[in-house]
């Protein structure tokens, strides 16, 4: 009903933005005889205070061959953002998927800057801490995958046109995929800054960071 009480008041609102309707009398009850559904129900009227947003519906009900009684139902609307959520708990560790996702209505007033509005900023990341179903996932609740661990031995890569240069060095800090960490070489124990390029893998790209590979 309060998709279809939606669909009216979003034509006279003249609009296609996204309303969400709160009600009132969430208490009250619309009881169908055995045999109805509420495709039965009518939306006879709708009263609408566009300053305030909020309305009166008129709603008809069957009681009985061709009886019925009407209802008035009131609320308010809200206008809303779809944002992208989770279908299922996930946590720390996991990596979020297609699959687990699915979309839920959000009042325009609760997106903030951090909210994630898109699947894309979801897929293939991983909660920092454990994620519940069906809430709005903000960017400093996810992160990229631990491809590197703080404190674990890594390959660090560098490579130009005419060489390739490898050694290992110790994480200072975690690091998932593209992420910028600071690597200790081993041999040199010089600290240098490196991308994560996979497991327990790094790369180097400038040229002063060749020397400290060498050393």
């Amino acid at each position: 009903l309060k998709q279809r009480l939606a669909a009216k008041l979003k034509n006279l609102y003249h609009t296609d933005q996204n309303i969400d309707v709160r009600l009132y009398n969430n208490n009250g009850k619309i009881q169908l005889p055995v045999g109805y559904e509420m495709a039965d129900l009518t939306i006879q009227k709708i009263s609408l205070d566009k300053k305030s947003d909020k309305f009166s519906a008129l709603i008809s009900a069957p009681i009985g061959s061709d009886i019925e009684t009407q209802h008035i139902i009131n609320g308010r609307i809200l206008r809303v953002t779809m944002v992208p959520s989770l279908s299922h708990t996930i946590r720390s560790g996991e990596t979020i998927k297609a699959s687990d996702i699915k979309w839920i209505s959000l009042a325009d007033n609760m997106v903030s800057r951090d909210t994630i509005t898109h699947k894309d900023k979801l897929i293939g990341m991983t909660p920092r801490n454990q994620l519940k179903a069906e809430a709005p996932v903000r960017l400093s609740d996810i992160r990229r995958p631990i491809l590197v661990k703080r404190g674990s031995l890594v390959q660090i890569n560098f490579s130009t046109a005419k060489i390739n240069l490898t050694t290992i060095g110790k994480a200072v800090e975690d690091g998932g995929q593209g992420d910028v960490i600071q690597v200790v070489n081993n041999s040199s124990k010089i600290t240098i800054s490196a991308t994560v390029l996979g497991l327990n893998q790094v790369e180097v790209s400038t040229p002063n960071n060749n020397l400290v590979l060498m050393n």
